[in-house]
């Protein structure tokens, strides 16, 4: 990112974007799987105390497509950085797999564990995309209809 901004201060065209945990229809790395799994198959979705309520931003990987497209058509913000999630910062991963049981038809059962009883998630950046909104028009999609649209992706999977 230092690299890319010197270069824009000398006329390089640069433009960064920090992106948290990319979500959407047809993700390679299947990263809502084995929760869609446990929800289709009514078993329960162990948690850390600590996740009742971490909020977690995520990003839709639509919305990071349009973005990418708005800026090399318009190219706004050369040499700046722009961070993009989706928009609502009071999200946790509870409040998450809830409405993607929901989007699924289903009611996810959520159990919990003490922070120690369990080995710690993998971090997730948490990013505030009020730069990028206000700079670049940046509209992050609601994360309950990319959600359900994502759902709808998973569980058309054989």
């Amino acid at each position: 990112e230092d690299a890319l901004a010197e270069a824009a201060a000398r006329g390089f065209p640069a433009t960064t974007l920090r992106l948290p945990v990319v979500q959407g229809p047809r993700d390679p790395k299947l990263r809502l799987e084995s929760y869609v799994r446990d929800i289709l198959g009514d078993r329960p979705i162990a948690l850390r105390e600590a996740d009742r309520t971490r909020p977690l931003r995520y990003l839709f990987v639509k919305d990071f497509a349009a973005c990418a497209a708005s800026l090399l058509r318009a190219k706004a913000g050369i040499g700046r950085a722009y961070n993009l999630a989706m928009d609502d910062a009071g999200v946790t991963l509870p409040d998450f797999l809830r409405e993607l049981a929901r989007a699924l038809g289903r009611e996810a059962e959520l159990r919990f564990a003490p922070d120690s009883a369990s080995p710690p998630r993998s971090w997730a950046s948490f990013l505030d995309p009020s730069l990028a909104k206000r700079e670049l028009g940046f509209r992050p999609t609601a994360w309950r209809e990319w959600l359900a649209e994502t759902a709808r992706w998973y569980s058309s999977r054989p």
